[in-house]
């Protein structure tokens, strides 16, 4: 493995959350990273907090748009050579009920959430299989396993996002390029800023996007003890619905926004 300073982290989403932490947590690593959003100004404040001009790079790009998302993997392989890294971690949510969910709603996560994974994926890996080296870790989650009312689309283009880290990983095994997946439950992030529980602030993703690069593996679900829940989804899945049923109507668990 190429030691952390000469590596090359491209991160989706990077303007807030999860990306932006990831972006903390690499820079203090000495990765170069290439940090891209919609929301550019939010990635020049971004970049002035990280404080390393030379070791970072700015793209305004859309998800939804299949030209952004070539493009923002060209401009990081002209400004530092490679990507060596993927994270695919843009996001976003509309918490309502299927039957009120508009077209552009359902368009907007599964143009966002499941098919920029895809096609960042297939624009960063000529190079990763050129030199038999890379890493492509998306963010999937908790509700890909244990969906929920009000989140049906979400759900679904998130179990996409596991169907393919898993299908992809299976298929480029022996190439040297590694897949990874990241199941968070709530974490404190833009997304969940109306959900009124306790929950752990976006860094603790960040650590554990480094931990996998460290050591890969598969899957990672955090907090960790969503993975009880995960397990009885399969084998009780009458228990999580009279769960479900209890949280369904209660205003803390409300959700929106996007990462």
């Amino acid at each position: 493995m190429q030691p952390a300073e000469s590596r090359v982290i491209l991160i989706t989403g990077a303007s807030s959350g999860i990306g932006a932490a990831a972006a903390r947590s690499c820079v203090a690593a000495a990765y170069r990273v290439a940090l891209a959003a919609r929301r550019l100004d939010r990635l020049e404040q971004l970049a002035s907090e990280l404080g390393r001009p030379e070791s970072t790079l700015l793209i305004r790009a859309d998800m939804r748009q299949p030209e952004d998302v070539t493009r923002m993997v060209r401009e990081t392989e002209a400004r530092f050579g490679r990507v060596d890294v993927l994270l695919a971690n843009a996001g976003v949510g509309h918490g309502v009920p299927f039957v009120e969910t508009t077209d552009d709603q359902l368009m907007d996560q599964i143009e966002v959430n499941l098919l920029a994974v895809m096609r960042a994926a297939q624009a960063v890996l000529p190079g990763m299989l050129a030199r038999r080296s890379g890493h492509i870790l998306s963010i999937a989650s908790v509700a890909s396993e244990i969906p929920s009312p009000a989140g049906v689309i979400y759900a679904a283009s998130k179990g996409g996002v596991l169907a393919f880290s898993e299908g992809l990983r299976r298929e480029l095994r022996g190439t040297g390029v590694h897949v990874s997946v990241i199941q968070p439950g709530f974490i404190r992030t833009e997304m969940t800023a109306r959900v009124n529980l306790p929950m752990p602030p976006p860094s603790v993703i960040g650590d554990l996007v480094l931990d996998l690069l460290r050591r890969p593996r598969r899957r990672a679900v955090l907090p960790r003890f969503y993975g009880a829940g995960i397990w009885l989804n399969r084998f009780a899945p009458g228990l999580i619905d009279w769960m479900i049923d209890r949280m369904q109507d209660d205003p803390r668990f409300k959700w929106e926004q996007d990462r």
